[in-house]
């Protein structure tokens, strides 16, 4: 039996054992008497009244789902990594057949792996120990100075953990949806990082061997990896290479109703947790702080 066998069987035995500590819970009388004392000695502690307002479990609630829809974009982008992953690992090549190839994995010891495919693609993946993915039809596509820009820009994207951190960025722009800058800045993070990259291949091969072999993977390029660090990311090749050519990067802008979205639902949120802490014990030593906000 497999390993994902089990996993159904878990399932039931994780809802079973869950629903019986639930029944055993709310038919004992004196767990739930134990309980509601301790919550009214915390409530005694916390707030002022001695009771739970209303606003506390209004911020629970907006809590609960920042976190619900932060895990979820971040488990559904390692799931959509693993999936395609799947699909290529039976397709991995055991021996590299370029001698750049071999250059780099002895100059940097960061591995590499190959796969038949004729798409071109390269991506670095991994959180504790990231690795560079690229395909045959890459190494078919590019010339060797091309190639090895190629590698240097998944190089960095290694060292810097950029696989990760561009996943809990993702999550982090779902979870706050109602500030739109938010999600602004998150795709600028994005280029910033690809720019980086960028600048360290051109220190190494050379900004026209960066810039060609973007061209020509982005003439071929899916737009079906946005959800892991990739050489040709969508939509990003024109600035990239702007930005190589005259050293600094131009960002897009972020439209002013944005900011004014974002800006009011901070307002209401500020406002939200003064009122929060104002109800609570240590709110005299804190509200005032926060008094501007609710002006």
């Amino acid at each position: 039996m497999t390993k994902n066998a089990f996993a159904p069987l878990l399932h039931i035995s994780a809802a079973v054992g869950t629903t019986l500590l639930a029944v055993w819970v709310l038919s004992t009388d004196a767990v739930i008497r134990t309980a509601i004392d301790w919550v009214h000695r915390c409530c005694g502690v916390i707030f002022l009244s001695g009771q739970i307002p209303g606003i506390y479990y209004l911020f629970t609630s907006l809590f609960v789902v920042w976190v619900s829809l932060f895990i979820w974009r971040v488990r559904t982008m390692v799931r959509q990594t693993r999936r395609f992953l799947n699909t290529l690992l039976p397709l991995k090549v055991n021996h590299p057949v370029h001698p750049v190839l071999l250059r780099f994995q002895q100059t940097y010891g960061v591995p590499v792996d190959v796969f038949d495919f004729a798409r071109p693609l390269a991506f670095s993946y991994g959180w504790k120990r990231s690795r560079i993915g690229i395909s045959t039809g890459l190494i078919q596509l590019l010339n060797p100075q091309e190639l090895e820009a190629v590698l240097e820009h998944e190089y960095h994207h290694c060292v810097a953990r950029d696989p990760m951190k561009m996943v809990f960025a993702a999550g982090a722009s779902t979870a706050f949806f109602f500030l739109p800058v938010v999600y602004r800045l998150c795709q600028r993070y994005y280029l910033e990082k690809e720019i980086q990259a960028d600048r360290r291949a051109a220190e190494k091969v050379g900004a026209k061997a960066v810039a060609a072999a973007l061209y020509k993977i982005t003439a071929y390029s899916s737009g079906k990896l946005s959800f892991m660090p990739r050489f040709d990311q969508e939509g990003q090749s024109v600035l990239r290479v702007n930005a190589l050519l005259s050293g600094k990067p131009d960002f897009p802008g972020i439209p002013i109703a944005h900011w004014i979205w974002s800006g009011i639902s901070f307002l209401l949120l500020a406002i939200v947790m003064a009122d929060l802490i104002s109800t609570m014990s240590i709110g005299h030593n804190v509200h005032i702080c926060l008094f501007p906000l609710t002006w």
